[in-house]
């Protein structure tokens, strides 16, 4: 395990018959070739079901992973940085349409504003200053 903090993400199904969690997989949170400190911070899952996001803070990332609809696994798909805009993200939030994220940046003052195509993949749409230090974004019209 690289760093400290989370760096993986463990898929826990709840079985409605015995009432426990069981463990079908453990992924990582950054790209292979990665040997720098990280820390996760925000897990989101998109409204659709298809996707699942996670912040990178040492990275500065938003990694996206595909969720496979018949086993539930997940399978990275990208590390957004939205051009070295994302740092140290914290929060991030969907908004209702499914199609715009909001990364709240605590290192760089600022919220980066990503578009979410349909494949789920991620591209910045631009980043604006805001409040020192942002750890939290979350607005009437998002999840």
């Amino acid at each position: 395990m690289r760093g400290c903090g989370l760096l993986r993400v463990t898929l826990n199904p709840l079985t409605s018959v015995q009432g426990t969690l069981t463990a079908i997989q453990t992924i990582s949170l950054l790209p292979a070739d990665y040997s720098g400190k990280s820390h996760g911070a925000e897990i989101t899952v998109h409204e659709n079901g298809q996707f699942v996001y996670a912040s990178n803070r040492g990275h500065n990332s938003i990694v996206v992973y595909a969720c496979d609809p018949e086993t539930g696994l997940l399978e990275a798909k990208q590390w957004c940085t939205a051009d070295g805009d994302i740092n140290i993200p914290r929060m991030i939030s969907i908004d209702l349409s499914g199609k715009l994220m909001i990364v709240a940046n605590q290192q760089s003052d600022s919220l980066t504003v990503l578009s979410i195509a349909d494949n789920g993949l991620l591209q910045r749409l631009r980043t604006v200053a805001t409040t020192p230090k942002p750890t939290f974004v979350k607005t009437p019209n998002c999840i």
